[in-house]
């Protein structure tokens, strides 16, 4: 049964990144993943990434980790972070 959840923020989209499905076939057969991965899997190794970035965060506001890691507006500018590092070449 899909979920019916109606996301306030929308949802993050990248113009240039694979979504879910993409990297779980990208991923089925290799070594470290020998038998095929579900793009749910794959989301939920995502958001679970997310939380962690989304920590220290938690503590200075008042919403909760998993508020904020899926929140697509932290996701969009995470991704912003990165892409910055790429065209300044600044390591982080």
């Amino acid at each position: 049964m899909a979920n019916k959840k109606k996301h306030t923020n929308g949802y993050a989209t990248f113009e240039d990144g694979l979504g879910f499905r993409e990297i779980a076939e990208l991923l089925h057969g290799t070594q470290e993943t020998p038998k095929k991965m579900r793009h749910t899997s794959i989301r939920n190794y995502f958001l679970r990434g997310m939380e962690k970035l989304a920590e220290p965060i938690a503590k200075q506001s008042g919403r909760t980790v998993r508020e904020i890691a899926r929140d697509p507006r932290f996701q969009t500018a995470l991704a912003e972070i990165l892409r910055s590092k790429d065209k300044n070449g600044i390591d982080l």
